[in-house]
């Protein structure tokens, strides 16, 4: 392959689900006019950095990532920046590295910059995904999972209990199985959290046809893929565009194949509570594995100020539903750390809900303020040693309640603690 065809497609944020479907979206649109990835930016004649700005702590790792490839890339290669952008950073961006900067939603924009033809889409295109080519981190996961499955199933093998516990930790990262598939469901959010930008930087709810996604995940089938990962920005705003709902999505995914089994990426309680009941009725044990349902905090004063939606009784008993109507499911949540206001009281009670909640996992992260938000206007910043202070607090926390949820179930085979 002659280096004039070859595009390096780097990844800020290694974690984010939709971020990496963009950048398969970036990687179908060069193969299908000739081009090749590779990992080296040296030897690649277009460098796209897919920025993560949404992100909290993502934003340096963003500037770090352009700054990496303008001095790495060779003097004839083109450097274009993408990602979930507000006008407002897009314009910086493109001020201070004197590139082109392109949202995740103008990929026809794109393309007409770089002289590339689209093409429609192709239903089986996912299988295979390079993520590892996206962030170098991805491959490492990818290559810990495989270690981690073997070892739960050998630890279920000689001592069950063992086996179970860590099987509820590896539903968590099934999103790095070589049998998953991820498939976007929709795009942009219903929601208005104060702090977040994703509603300025993708736009309005923009979904797929129930019919397009049970296409392509049938394809996949086909192909030998038995888990799905269902990825939205906000998955419960699925169908919010053409009166539909999330549920008559799931309903359609049961009822293709009886092996599927899902994961619901970015699973919001905010839009989950008026419609639990239906949820409930067709959650059928044993085909949902994991939920990533945020919590953010533990605070009501906290979450109105955020415009959650929801208290922490509400988000409690819903949670507590869910596990009560199929036990199998694994639960992962986000927790903010230092919300404008967060006083000693407002943390206490995040760190008692960490006590209630069985997660099997937590994404502590520090609150960084976004331009134009709500929550930007906030007064009471709290400082960041605070914040790491706090940190560490959550974190010790969530590690001491699940060693306590292990010795509780080896001797009285509840590993959910919900009472």
């Amino acid at each position: 392959m002659s280096k004039n065809k070859l595009v390096s497609i780097r990844k800020v944020n290694p974690g984010c689900y939709p971020s990496t479907l963009v950048c398969d979206d970036y990687r179908r649109l060069f193969e299908d006019n000739g081009y090749a990835l590779t990992d080296k930016i040296e030897d690649a004649a277009i460098i796209l950095v897919h920025t993560c700005i949404v992100g909290f702590d993502m934003h340096d790792g963003s500037h770090k990532t352009i700054a990496g490839a303008l001095k790495r890339k060779n003097k004839n290669a083109r450097l274009v920046i993408g990602g979930c952008l507000t006008p407002q950073i897009k314009q910086n961006l493109a001020g201070k590295y004197g590139c082109p900067v392109f949202s995740s939603t103008q990929m026809g924009e794109l393309a007409a910059y770089l002289g590339l033809q689209t093409m429609g889409p192709r239903l089986d295109s996912r299988a295979g995904m390079p993520m590892e080519l996206f962030h170098g981190q991805v491959g490492k996961w990818k290559t810990i999972w495989v270690f981690m499955n073997a070892g739960a199933k050998l630890a279920g093998f000689i001592l069950p209990p063992l086996g179970h516990l860590a099987g509820r930790f590896v539903n968590t990262t099934l999103a790095y199985s070589p049998r998953t598939y991820w498939v976007r469901c929709a795009r942009g959010c219903a929601n208005a959290c104060s702090y977040c930008i994703v509603r300025q930087a993708i736009g309005p709810v923009v979904s797929r046809d129930v019919s397009d996604i049970g296409e392509e995940i049938s394809a996949a089938v086909q192909k030998g893929y038995e888990h799905f990962i269902l990825v939205a920005d906000n998955l419960n705003s699925y169908g919010k565009d053409k009166n539909i709902t999330y549920i008559q999505l799931l309903d359609a995914v049961f009822k293709l194949d009886g092996r599927i089994t899902v994961s619901l990426n970015n699973f919001s309680p905010v839009s989950s509570l008026p419609e639990l009941e239906r949820f409930l009725n067709i959650l059928k044990p044993g085909k949902i594995k994991c939920i990533n349902y945020s919590l953010q905090s533990g605070s009501d004063r906290l979450l109105k100020a955020m415009n959650r939606g929801y208290t922490r009784e509400l988000f409690l008993s819903s949670a507590r539903a869910i596990l009560k109507r199929d036990p199998g499911i694994s639960l992962r949540s986000d927790i903010m750390i230092g919300f404008p206001g967060e006083t000693d009281e407002d943390f206490s009670q995040t760190l008692a809900m960490i006590q209630k909640v069985p997660f099997e996992t937590i994404n502590a992260l520090l609150y960084n303020e976004r331009p134009g938000t709500k929550a930007s206007g906030l007064a009471g910043k709290v400082s960041e040693e605070v914040k790491r202070q706090r940190y560490r607090k959550i974190t010790r926390a969530f590690h001491a309640r699940t060693f306590k949820r292990w010795v509780n179930y080896f001797f009285k085979r509840d590993c959910l603690m919900l009472d």
